[in-house]
């Protein structure tokens, strides 16, 4: 018999052991938060080797904060920057405080923010490629012609919805350069966001058959969920999941 007198709260506890759920809590680590700077020239420097070894190693539970304030630099390390930090599955904030210029801002424009913050008192500058070259006449000008066609691509490719048709033809093919106030960009990036959305809604025929692996890999983030639904054969307001076999 229990000595209820001297083990009284052991006794009341195995009573209601059998009625009282037993809880679990799984705990999530807290995010690793990295700060990538890219305030000097992008150049080929082991500095920026360096940061997209870091952009590399986030995960999806990590923050990568991203301060752009660089003139510009070389295309093809920018090139992998921007490749890098869109295929990092971390949560990544931008931020512009002052001046960006040439590269920089295909990076800003580029690459898929979950958050971008600028002051309204940044600049950005757009302008033409820069180079030079030594080398002989036909190489130099087979790399001009190579040089143009890639600019223009990307300038189409990541600066469309953003600048208008005579604004890319101006710095493209008349030389011109084009500075925005951070407020312009900002109202900018909102029209260029609401664009896509009414796009993507009015797009009824989008179609995934055919897709190789390199494609699949390229999907843009809204593009993977359309995906997944698709393979799912998941509607909206549906309550369950249709597995085909």
């Amino acid at each position: 018999m229990k000595n209820n007198n001297t083990n009284s709260n052991t006794y009341i506890e195995d009573i209601l052991e059998g009625y009282i759920p037993k809880v679990t809590c799984d705990i999530t680590p807290y995010a690793n938060r990295y700060e990538i700077n890219i305030k000097k020239e992008i150049d080929d420097s082991e500095e920026y080797h360096e940061l997209m070894s870091i952009i590399r190693q986030a995960s999806p539970h990590d923050i990568v904060e991203v301060y752009i304030e660089t003139e510009g630099g070389l295309l093809d390390v920018g090139l992998q920057l921007i490749d890098e930090l869109n295929r990092c599955p971390a949560q990544k904030y931008c931020f512009v405080s002052s001046g960006v210029a040439s590269m920089g801002t295909m990076i800003l424009l580029a690459v898929e923010w979950d958050m971008i913050d600028i002051n309204p008192l940044a600049t950005l500058l757009f302008h033409s490629v820069s180079y030079g070259g030594i080398g002989k006449h036909q190489e130099l000008i087979e790399k001009v012609e190579h040089t143009q066609k890639l600019t223009d691509a990307l300038h189409k490719r990541f600066y469309k919805g953003f600048l208008t048709e005579k604004e890319l033809i101006d710095i493209t093919k008349n030389k011109a350069e084009l500075s925005l106030l951070g407020d312009e960009v900002v109202a900018r990036f909102n029209t260029r966001q609401q664009t896509l959305i009414e796009q993507e809604s009015t797009s009824d025929d989008k179609t995934f058959e055919g897709l190789s692996y390199k494609d699949i890999m390229n999907l843009k983030k809204g593009e993977l969920q359309d995906l997944c639904l698709s393979l799912l054969n998941l509607t909206e307001g549906a309550d369950s999941v249709t597995k085909t076999v």
